[in-house]
């Protein structure tokens, strides 16, 4: 797999002038990193021809089983300690917020119209997205002054139309501080029944290599319609997205797992990253909603749970509170009057117990 260098903010123009006055010519040496399971980019922009997902062979499918859950509506101990875990969670994000706000005042200024930062987990990079929408790029950069500047243009689908609205985002920050992954996403118009995607929009998914400055293309830019949903687990090791179903990717060892299931409304890790959760919808002709499912898929089993399927209602993984426990809100859009009804589920994996909440306003 080939990588693209990106231009480096150094001597490296005084170098080149330097070597070439000398009548030696300068070759840059291609770092080969693992293939994952893309196609190669040879050229530091697209070229007129179309790029589209190829999904690799899987190397295995999960089985699936339907455990028998508990629904308990009289549990309140749960209730008190999800609305404790709540309030828990919304304080340490505001110390989060603040925190983050210092540790940007110590990068130096990537641009003047910047509009949104994201700092590494080990707070040694800052990814800067900076312009306006019809002309953006994402600027990464350290305290010492390495800097790499990613064109959103460069990661445009050929199909779109120059100064098409969008920009360059993180996807994920590897933990070893090694790689940067990120997408791009564009300004879509439109929408779709009760069963359209919440959430989603990227367009491709990238590799920075932090020290050297290539890139690589993991998944081929795209302009499917509303775009892909891509998850990395915490540990990043593994990531998955909702194409041909859902795709798991192992980084480490290459290994590719793909779920055949269809519909994806939303998918999540556990904190550990042993376990994926997605929920899937199916609608009408109408659009009104039949039935939605939410499954637990285990990576060390290579197994699928079936957790709960409600009908009229859409469901969602919405946080793990803790590798054992997972929150699961659902929708439902009654006609009647005109409303939807919010509700809460509690999932204990470990107990195998499945609790209702209660209306999920009592969260909010």
């Amino acid at each position: 797999m080939r990588e693209m260098k990106l231009p480096q903010i150094f001597l490296t123009g005084l170098l080149l002038i330097l070597l070439v006055a000398c009548g030696n010519s300068v070759e840059p040496t291609l770092q080969q990193e693992n293939p994952i399971i893309a196609t190669s980019t040879f050229t530091p922009k697209p070229t007129s021809t179309s790029f589209f997902y190829k999904s690799p062979t899987p190397t295995s499918t999960p089985n699936f089983f339907t455990p028998t859950a508990t629904l308990n509506p009289t549990q309140q101990i749960w209730l008190s300690t999800a609305i404790v875990i709540k309030e828990t969670q919304q304080a340490l994000d505001k110390q989060t917020r603040e925190k983050t706000g210092k540790e940007i005042d110590q990068f130096p200024v990537g641009c003047e119209d910047s509009y949104s930062f994201d700092v590494s987990p080990d707070t040694k990079w800052l990814a800067t997205g900076c312009g306006g929408k019809y002309k953006s790029s994402l600027v990464v950069e350290n305290k010492e002054g390495i800097k790499w500047v990613l064109e959103f243009k460069d990661f445009l689908h050929p199909s779109f139309e120059d100064g098409t609205p969008g920009g360059l985002g993180v996807v994920f920050w590897d933990p070893t501080g090694e790689y940067l992954y990120f997408t791009a996403s564009v300004g879509w118009s439109g929408g779709g029944d009760f069963c359209f995607p919440r959430s989603g929009g990227t367009l491709g998914l990238f590799r920075l290599n932090l020290k050297t400055g290539w890139w690589t293309t993991l998944i081929d830019r795209t302009n499917r319609f509303p775009g892909d949903k891509i998850r990395f687990s915490s540990t990043g090791k593994r990531y998955a997205v909702d194409i041909n179903g859902i795709t798991i990717t192992d980084l480490q060892i290459g290994k590719v797992i793909q779920i055949d299931v269809g519909g994806i409304m939303d998918l999540i890790w556990s904190p550990d990253g042993t376990k994926l959760t997605y929920s899937t919808a199916r609608c009408n002709k109408e659009g009104f909603v039949i039935d939605s499912s939410l499954y637990i898929w285990d990576a060390l089993k290579n197994e699928s749970r079936l957790i709960l399927r409600v009908e009229k209602a859409l469901l969602y993984p919405d946080s793990w509170d803790d590798i054992s426990r997972l929150s699961i809100s659902s929708e439902e859009y009654i006609p009647e009057i005109q409303n939807t009804i919010y509700s809460l589920y509690e999932y204990d994996i470990t107990q195998n117990e499945l609790i209702f909440i209660g209306p999920y306003s009592i969260l909010r």
